[in-house]
């Protein structure tokens, strides 16, 4: 693990991805995200949702463009209202 600065916006670690599951549908969970408002989104890998046409676009890409990153992110964010909607959850770490 390594020690980080609150000012940096991006960081990395050697830790493996957690797996989350609720109601038989489960999830892997890549990163946190803390916006500037303070809230929290978990950013995950979900099997129900394919990569959008624009992230398949990216990869193997050199660059980073885009007009709107917030909406590249959407489908992989799971905030507080989504996380509420279930009672228990199960992880595999």
């Amino acid at each position: 693990d390594r020690v980080f600065d609150l000012e940096d916006k991006v960081v990395m670690t050697g830790k493996p991805p957690l797996y989350f599951q609720h109601a038989g549908h489960s999830m892997t969970i890549v990163g946190l995200e803390v916006k500037k408002s303070g809230a929290v989104n978990l950013v995950v890998f979900d099997p129900m949702f394919n990569p959008s046409p624009a992230i398949k676009r990216l990869v193997g890409s050199n660059s980073f463009k885009t007009p709107n990153p917030e909406k590249l992110l959407k489908a992989h964010r799971r905030g507080e209202v989504y996380l509420g909607r279930y009672r228990d959850f199960e992880i595999l770490k």
